[in-house]
């Protein structure tokens, strides 16, 4: 039987505008809701460990280079 774990952060992040690199450089701040505790970050890859030690696993992960819809 599959249990569902349900957790609420609230999540700011801040993409600094470097028109010549590839990979922006992403900072920012993310807060559980239900505990009120806020991690900053200043790599994508630094919220991903954040979570994954929210969850207590290694199910979460981020592509390197995602495909993004064009806005």
């Amino acid at each position: 039987m599959n249990h569902r774990h349900i957790e609420s952060f609230l999540l700011k992040i801040v993409i600094e505008d470097q028109s010549t690199d590839l990979s922006p450089d992403v900072r920012g701040r993310v807060q559980h809701i239900g505990t009120g505790q806020a991690y900053q970050f200043n790599h994508m890859q630094d919220l991903v460990t954040y979570l994954q030690q929210q969850f207590g696993n290694d199910k979460i992960s981020v592509q390197s280079n995602p495909q993004l819809p064009s806005s």
